[in-house]
């Protein structure tokens, strides 16, 4: 993985592309050939990476954050909102308007991401490119 910063997603983001992803690759006859890019290292620091991810979140430390996000105007993060024009999803594009997006949460009260690292799935693109998802844990009852 050439740059280990530069490749991080928003779980939701990464989500959403990996049921969309995986659910061709399950239909395309070419899924059997699938070889995997990603050595046991280089899946090891994406875990390392998004792990630091979630808690720079959870800790709300926008400065950490930023220096896991992908410094780009293609960074993308999909989040729920209380738009129902937008069909209450929204994409929020480049690294500047996700910081942003990002401390207006923050700011509007508790925030927390729980995901089921037990459940965490990375699927290797490329060399350089991987997506990771893992489902949020859901509380009993």
């Amino acid at each position: 993985m050439r740059n280990k910063k530069s490749s991080l997603l928003s779980v939701s983001a990464v989500a959403a592309l990996a049921s969309t992803l995986i659910g061709a690759a399950k239909a395309s006859p070419a899924a059997s050939a699938y070889t995997e890019p990603l050595d046991d290292a280089t899946v090891k620091e994406i875990v390392r990476l998004y792990h630091k991810l979630i808690d720079a979140e959870n800790r709300h430390d926008l400065a950490e954050v930023r220096t896991l996000l992908w410094d780009s105007p293609s960074t993308l993060f999909v989040a729920k909102t209380a738009t129902a024009a937008e069909g209450n999803w929204a994409g929020f594009w480049g690294t500047e308007v996700v910081m942003k997006h990002l401390g207006e949460i923050y700011e509007a009260g508790s925030f927390r991401i729980d995901p089921d690292y037990d459940r965490e799935k990375i699927v290797g693109l490329t060399p350089d490119v991987a997506v990771l998802v893992n489902p949020r844990r859901h509380a009993p009852g």
